[in-house]
């Protein structure tokens, strides 16, 4: 006879079924935080970055431009030492959370927004780890 009948030997009960997606489960339940940890100190650690390429922009327009320590900057006035078609370049001194680079006189260098720095859980990201870059 070409049809047989299935034997239970083939399939999969309900209870395995149900014992697969509840380790699957605990798994994503375990691995989620560490996810939302990474994915913090990945748009940190971009701030930061964005911050120091500023930074090294203002510097570069204070030397060659003759500005002095106490010299009051603008972002449009750097803007044409960083380099254009960058996320930096096109967000006119926005960082991507939505705050904005401080900048004020060239001896204080860049600084992040306390609102964007707010926005890190800090037992995720130390207030350490924006040294130089905060007030």
């Amino acid at each position: 006879m070409i049809s047989q009948k299935l034997s239970g030997k083939g399939a999969f009960t309900l209870v395995e079924i149900m014992i697969v997606v509840a380790v699957v489960a605990l798994l994503a339940a375990l691995a989620a935080p560490a996810v939302i940890r990474a994915r913090q100190r990945s748009l940190a650690t971009v701030v930061l970055d964005h911050a120091r390429s500023i930074d090294s922009a203002l510097s570069q327009y204070a030397i060659e431009t003759n500005r002095g320590a106490m010299d009051t900057v603008t972002f449009s006035e750097i803007r044409g030492y960083l380099r254009p078609g960058t996320r930096i370049y096109d967000m006119n001194g926005q960082d991507i959370l939505g705050g904005t680079y401080i900048l004020n006189e060239v001896r204080n260098g860049v600084r992040v927004d306390p609102a964007t720095i707010s926005k890190f859980d800090p037992n995720v990201i130390p207030s350490n780890f924006w040294d130089g870059y905060n007030d």
